[in-house]
């Protein structure tokens, strides 16, 4: 059960390679949109952190992780995982989160590194804490 939904999400993670495939901005906005407002916990962090909207923060995330074409590769990659992770689980983000890092640990996920699935995490943070410190809007760098 949990092999299908992973499949899945690197099926959609490798589309995304594609020249025909949507742009790397839509597919982050709609992956993350997708992952955080199914964890009521990590919406109130977003509302509470970014001063902001899931919504709102998932299309900041996207145009600011998108302008860098290996990064927003390895994001669609991560957020695609956890998702699959959530579907087949039914756990939180944050606990979906520390299972793939099991299953690195234990050598059955290789899309990413530990280091790399973290510096996703951060990357949302300091999205979040930019959008704070601009009143909930997105200014991310040009």
């Amino acid at each position: 059960m949990y092999r299908a939904p992973l499949i899945a999400g690197l099926i959609v993670s490798t589309l995304t390679g594609c020249a025909v495939a949507p742009d790397d901005q839509a597919v982050l906005t709609e992956t993350c949109t997708q992952l955080f407002e199914g964890d009521d916990q990590i919406t109130k962090v977003i509302v509470e952190e970014a001063n902001t909207d899931v919504p709102t923060f998932c299309t900041c995330y996207a145009k600011t992780i998108a302008a860098d074409e290996a990064n927003a590769t390895l994001h669609k990659d991560a957020l695609g995982a956890i998702n699959a992770k959530r579907a087949s689980t039914g756990l939180g983000v944050e606990d979906a989160v520390d299972s793939l890092n099991d299953d690195i640990d234990a050598g059955t996920l290789t899309l990413f590194t530990r280091a790399e699935l973290d510096g996703t995490g951060d990357d949302v943070q300091d999205i979040a804490a930019m959008m704070a410190e601009n009143g909930g809007t997105c200014s991310p760098p040009t």
